[in-house]
């Protein structure tokens, strides 16, 4: 008597996970080279009402401890945080740079290597100059670029994602 062959879901491996660090995580995964990217989402950080951001890196941990287990990619890109002096806000900065850490530390565990991505550098490079007007201090606008993701053909829900996809075309760029 035979043995029947069990099918295995096949996982991706390899490739891009692009991150738009916030308290809002937007993701997104993609290989290198030509085409769209495979997946993208976002991660909303759970808070509590006596937050003392432990809970949000808890969540951030964990949504990206699957994620990495997931798609098993070989680079990691992170939105890289402002440098500490550009702050304007104390717990924005703690958020940023702990958000920061544990990426880093993930992608040690799981074997990636590491790109920290300037995001203002990544929109002007890859989302196309809208009309005079639509800049506000020489940045792109959030509707902007989630304007572009869409003309991309993916339905973005908010702007961590649109970000997210951004960050992995200038990373794939940077691969071509």
């Amino acid at each position: 008597m035979g043995r029947g062959r069990r099918r295995r879901r096949r996982q991706l491996t390899g490739g891009i996970l692009a991150l738009d660090l916030s308290s809002t995580v937007g993701w997104a995964y993609g290989l290198p080279g030509r085409g769209p990217a495979l997946d993208f989402g976002s991660w909303a950080l759970a808070r509590t009402s006596n937050d003392t951001m432990g809970s949000r890196f808890a969540s951030f941990d964990n949504e990206l401890r699957a994620a990495l287990k997931r798609f098993r990619p070989q680079h990691l890109c992170l939105e890289a945080p402002l440098p500490p002096q550009a702050q304007t806000n104390a717990t924005s900065c703690r958020i940023a740079y702990g958000l920061d850490a544990i990426a880093r530390g993930n992608a040690y565990r799981f074997s990636c290597a590491v790109h920290a991505i300037d995001t203002r550098s990544a929109r002007a490079e890859v989302v196309p100059k809208p009309p005079r007007g639509m800049f506000r201090d020489d940045k792109v606008s959030k509707d902007t670029i989630i304007a572009w993701a869409k003309s991309q053909g993916r339905a973005v829900t908010n702007d961590h994602q649109a970000d997210a996809l951004v960050i992995l075309e200038y990373y794939r760029h940077r691969l071509a």
